[in-house]
């Protein structure tokens, strides 16, 4: 009994010295194990991201070659966003935004950010104010039109134009005689209407890259004072100014793509017409210095709004049909009033102000108004 005991107590003490080293063992394994576990999660996610670089880097080069292909944009306007982003990141100091307004020649918005054309260069300031790009140019006479997150801006008079998006410069070009205005459509298309050789005026016409000429139209006798293109870029509505008999005449012709004579042509006697909006596919809102007209279905003339009594100072358009025009009133300029107009020329705003006003701007039911050097 006692040597069993001893063999079992002997048995016991052998087993011990082995149960502390396999323990040591299995730790060490456990620690080998946890460790290759460690490798193979950095590896999986040096892979994750080798593939996510690789996917944005495709992603990029696909909307490059599109853009290239199509006319949507170019490189520029992808590394714009990718700036956009960035600036985004470190707001500005708000409104109001000081800037000189004599130095201002026009003000409107893209996307959210508001571009101010200025004597030397274009502005771009986002919803904090701050300056998201700042492109300078040498045009004698700066003029811009902004439509679907596009601005051109080019030299009225002169031959050169820029493409500008919300961040900034997308393309630059020249055309062969002098520009009288230019648009964008919001199907991709661009209109730039200029002298002609043999004609008083030329609009053509361009797919998104102006690689095509999808439209052209000669004016022999009349200057081309304002074009825009229809949402489904099929159409064109073009606002020409002349003479007759020592009166001034305007006349608003429309267009389809598909056909070279007017679809319509609608005569203002006595009024300068300066601006044309299509708004859709088929609705067209035109202003003049004395007279605001819609016409519904492309050849259906409403009932003008007349200004007889008042002075057009200023006009904004919104792509939406709505306009805020700025008269005043017995010729004073610290006596205006502001009007805001829907598509089917109905009042849904109107104000008096009782201050010399720059420019204003209309979009998304608010107005931005340029005074005393400051943006409000």
């Amino acid at each position: 009994m006692s040597n069993n005991n001893k063999n079992s107590q002997g048995q016991k003490g052998d087993q011990e010295p082995f149960g502390r080293k396999t323990t040591d063992q299995r730790q060490g394994v456990d620690a080998q194990q946890a460790n290759a576990r460690e490798q193979v999660i950095k590896r999986k996610r040096m892979a994750s991201l080798i593939r996510t670089v690789l996917f944005i880097f495709i992603l990029l080069l696909m909307l490059f070659l599109a853009t290239e292909t199509f006319g949507v944009g170019t490189l520029s306007s992808i590394s714009g966003s990718v700036r956009g982003f960035i600036n985004n990141i470190s707001p500005g100091d708000g409104y109001p935004y000081r800037i000189s307004s004599s130095s201002v020649k026009s003000m409107d918005m893209i996307s959210s950010n508001v571009i101010l054309l200025t004597n030397n260069s274009t502005v771009l300031l986002d919803s904090t104010a701050k300056e998201i790009a700042k492109i300078q140019h040498t045009y004698a006479s700066p003029s811009m039109t902004v439509k679907n997150g596009r601005a051109i801006v080019f030299d009225r008079g002169g031959t050169r134009y820029m493409i500008v998006s919300q961040n900034g410069l997308i393309s630059e070009g020249e055309t062969k005689n002098k520009i009288l205005t230019c648009d964008a459509g919001k199907s991709g298309n661009i209109a730039i209407a200029t002298l002609g050789d043999d004609a008083a005026s030329v609009l053509t016409v361009y797919s998104g890259n102006l690689s095509k000429v999808i439209f052209q139209w000669v004016c022999y006798s009349e200057s081309i004072v304002d074009v825009s293109l229809s949402d489904d870029g099929k159409s064109a509505a073009v606002v020409v100014v002349g003479a007759n008999q020592g009166e001034v005449v305007s006349k608003v012709y429309v267009f389809f793509f598909d056909y070279m004579e007017a679809l319509a042509v609608f005569e203002y006697q006595g009024t300068s017409m300066f601006d044309v909006n299509f708004i859709g596919k088929s609705t067209i809102v035109a202003m003049g210095d004395n007279v605001r007209s819609v016409i519904k279905n492309k050849t259906e003339r409403q009932k003008d709004i007349s200004y007889s009594t008042s002075t057009v100072m200023r006009y904004s358009k919104a792509e939406n049909g709505y306009n805020a025009v700025l008269m005043s009133q017995y010729g004073s300029t610290n006596l205006n009033v502001l009007t805001v107009y829907n598509k089917n020329n109905n009042i849904t705003f109107n104000q008096k102000l009782k201050n010399t006003i720059k420019n204003i701007y209309y979009n998304n039911k608010k107005i931005k108004i340029l005074i005393n050097n400051k943006i409000l």
